[in-house]
């Protein structure tokens, strides 16, 4: 089929489209199988959830709240117990706990958490001990441990997944109904079609992805005339969209068209994930283009993966000033060109983990061996976390056009 925004969306239209990133199943009758059996499940998330945070989003992109978004870079099932979550939930927390103080701006917390169980992966193979397995893909997919038995895709891990993301939020919804202030909401890349699919659910004239209250599309997915913006354009939740260094302004523009079409509030958060030393290239072009266009869309930051490098030792790591530097020149940029900064996205943990270099608790490549854990890619913990939000909030400032940042130590060059 030629890719045409205007072709009837159903929730599966997205099949007829070129797709990546999909898990390699040998057992498709099972695939099949247990995909009809979610279909008749539960969501996840419920739709007045996921209403009010689209509504908390238009808020934001009038300048009215500030999304703080994190949480593991890949959620395990190991992890879906209540000491993790509420650990996860009470850090996001106290992060959203410091903007409202110091900034006096309403906080919107999103976790990535109750479904961020399936990443896309680079490299479709990895060498251990000289043989070649699957790369690990995460628990929705593929099990962490090195063997090529372990990393084979197993479909009845589609239904672990469910069942996690269900316990999950149940055990928000506890912690939520200790208190009283900003509401949690759940979020994950809508990678897997054929299950997100299975979790569409229809309302009224509305089609709901009930897998969580946001979802994003990723930098590798985000491709027109592919299948996942045409799964994504269907539904009425809030889609996230994760621009790289590849990816043309232009595209992006296109992009939210499609998602978008009626340029409505609330709807769309560009997340751009460039690195500290590709910001003042690409960006600037990027917001320029957009608002040429008068797109609707929320600025957020993801400054974590444009800067992950292999230290000698060949650990994946990440240097806080980085991250801390990259945030303070996408504040700037949007400052001087006029749109607003309205969200930062994370990948963190509240557990004592030493993978991310700098801030007060990890000065060397020695102090990562400590407790590196991830499953996938470095995540800030709970101390870095928390100094990172007050290092911002030292910066920051609220004015009437939107939320302000120092400039950082090094000029802009936004030609």
């Amino acid at each position: 089929m030629s890719y045409n925004h205007q072709n009837r969306w159903t929730p599966s239209s997205w099949r007829n489209y070129p797709i990546q990133q999909q898990p390699s199943y040998g057992d498709i009758v099972s695939v099949e199988a247990t995909e009809k059996y979610i279909s008749t499940l539960p969501g996840v998330a419920r739709l007045d959830e996921i209403e009010n945070l689209r509504s908390s989003i238009e808020q934001a992109q009038l300048g009215e709240a500030f999304i703080i978004q994190g949480g593991d870079c890949a959620e395990r099932f190991m992890d879906c117990r209540e000491d993790v979550i509420f650990g996860q939930l009470a850090l996001l927390s106290q992060m959203c706990g410091i903007i409202e103080q110091e900034l006096q701006i309403n906080p919107i917390l999103i976790a990535r958490i109750a479904g961020q169980y399936a990443k896309p992966r680079s490299n479709q193979v990895e060498l251990v001990d000289g043989i070649g397995i699957p790369s690990y893909r995460g628990d929705m997919i593929n099990h962490i441990d090195p063997t090529v038995h372990a990393r084979t895709p197993d479909p009845q891990r589609l239904m672990l997944a469910y069942k996690h993301s269900v316990k999950t939020k149940y055990i928000m919804e506890q912690c939520q109904s200790n208190k009283t202030s900003t509401p949690y909401y759940c979020s994950h890349e809508g990678l897997v079609l054929g299950y997100e699919e299975a979790l569409v659910k229809n309302f009224e004239e509305f089609y709901y992805a009930t897998s969580g209250h946001m979802l994003w599309v990723g930098k590798r997915t985000a491709k027109i005339g592919e299948a996942h913006i045409e799964f994504f354009r269907g539904v009425r939740n809030p889609i996230g969209i994760k621009v790289g260094q590849n990816t043309l302004p232009e595209e992006v523009c296109h992009i939210v068209e499609t998602l978008n079409p009626e340029n409505e509030l609330g709807k769309i958060i560009i997340i751009p994930r460039y690195g500290v030393q590709q910001v003042q290239e690409h960006l600037p072009k990027l917001i320029q283009q957009v608002s040429s266009k008068k797109l609707n869309v929320l600025w957020s930051c993801d400054p974590m993966h444009g800067n992950t490098f292999l230290t000698v030792g060949r650990m994946k790591t990440r240097r806080y000033d980085d991250i801390l530097s990259e945030i303070k020149l996408n504040a700037a940029i949007h400052q001087e060109l006029g749109t607003r900064l309205g969200g930062l996205h994370f990948e963190l943990t509240a557990q004592d983990v030493t993978e991310c270099l700098g801030g007060v608790s990890i000065k060397t490549e020695s102090d990562l061996r400590r407790s590196y854990k991830t499953a996938c890619d470095p995540r800030l913990n709970a101390s870095q976390s928390v100094q990172l939000i007050k290092e911002l909030c030292s910066s920051f400032k609220i004015k009437k056009t939107g939320l302000h940042i120092s400039k950082p130590d090094y000029p802009l060059n936004l030609a």
